[in-house]
């Protein structure tokens, strides 16, 4: 609750697993129909260059990244380390996510908000503290957001920052064993970003083209058993954000300021999208006879399992078990990579400028001509 970006982004499938698996049983193509496609256009985007600057964050992000830290018996100073139990209360309360046991957190970091980390500095082992705080009116929680609060803190434990020994062997370690020197590092960092900034363009090109995709798809009928089970669902989900903020139905209800029937409706629209979408997904794979490969979804299984998911913890988001949750996310996957592969890349058309801006030009010509002569 207390960090700024809320939670750490990883790749859940969080939209509802429809009941059909594979490309066998339910047929998609009786649920709905995908017209052209293939060659669909979709603009080229742009590739960032990278900054200086961004290269020097990202130098300085894999040198904190792999900074070793010692105990020390001083007090508490920017880029140090601290181990450190808290209870965040608003109005003499505590609050949802404001409070934890045996915390590392790095001073400076930001991983916290701003009021708090500074009030830790200079905080020693053993030492308690009220500190005020204050959260950034922007902050994602509206329930906290630009509100007033304390937070009781016990320091557990205070580290320093490690000075690396500059060798080879260093610079090895932070870019696995392809750089001996920090030119060398910056080298090997640079072409990561250039390749991230060209996945990301890509990225933004699949999900431009799946989305003229959508808007051909043509809806037969929806099976009810699949709209059904992605009602309960989103319900599901719901009655679980709800359970965090400690809020209940009615209260929920009153601040969206809808009643019970429209918030029946929107689900029921949202869980029609889903199913659709999912329906869309499988139509290409069906038509192209797409199937995820055995090692494929093996070693997707695994990597979940090592972010602490299993059947039971990934069912509250899908209503799937694990492996079922891989191949819907597999299916969803190929499909997408299938249209952008077979899709017309052609470049960005330029804005067509509006009335007022074409009479602007026209009067900025008219002027520059006068001027001549």
């Amino acid at each position: 609750m207390l960090k700024k970006m809320g939670a750490v982004s990883i790749a859940l499938v969080l939209s509802v697993a429809v009941l059909f698996t594979g490309c066998g049983g339910k047929k998609a193509s009786d649920a709905v129909d995908v017209p052209g496609y293939k060659g669909i256009e979709v603009e080229k985007e742009k590739v960032e260059k990278v900054t200086d600057k961004a290269l020097n964050d990202a130098v300085q992000n894999r040198i904190k990244g792999q900074m070793q830290y010692k105990e020390v018996k001083g007090v508490a100073k920017d880029n140090y380390r601290v181990n450190i139990d808290y209870t965040g209360k608003k109005n003499g309360k505590s609050f949802a996510g404001g409070s934890a046991k045996g915390y590392t957190l790095t001073l400076g970091s930001n991983q916290f908000i701003k009021d708090l980390e500074n009030g830790i500095v200079g905080m020693k082992k053993g030492q308690k503290k009220t500190i005020n705080a204050t959260f950034p009116k922007s902050y994602h929680s509206k329930e906290l957001a630009g509100k007033k609060v304390t937070f009781d803190v016990k320091v557990n434990r205070v580290e320093e920052p490690v000075k690396p020994k500059n060798d080879a062997a260093y610079y090895k370690k932070l870019s696995q064993n392809k750089a001996k020197n920090m030119d060398e590092l910056k080298k090997v960092i640079k072409k990561e970003l250039e390749k991230a900034n060209e996945n990301r363009a890509e990225e933004m090109m699949k999900s431009n083209a799946w989305s003229k995709v959508m808007a051909k798809v043509k809806v037969k009928k929806l099976p009810e058993d699949d709209v059904k089970a992605a009602e309960d669902i989103i319900k599901g989900r719901n009655e679980q954000l709800r359970k965090q903020q400690k809020q209940s139905m009615a209260q929920y209800l009153k601040q969206r300021g809808i009643d019970e029937k429209a918030y029946n409706k929107e689900v029921t629209t949202q869980a029609e999208n889903e199913v659709k979408t999912k329906m869309a997904y499988m139509f290409v794979c069906e038509a192209e006879k797409i199937e995820p490969s055995s090692d494929d979804i093996k070693k997707r299984v695994e990597e979940y399992k090592k972010m602490g998911y299993d059947d039971k913890s990934i069912k509250k988001y899908t209503g799937k078990n694990l492996e079922d949750t891989v191949k819907d996310e597999l299916y969803q996957k190929a499909a997408k990579d299938f249209v952008y592969k077979h899709a017309k890349k052609v470049e960005k058309k330029k804005p067509t400028p509006k009335k007022n801006e074409k009479k602007n030009e026209k009067k900025k010509d008219s002027s520059k001509k006068k001027g001549d002569k």
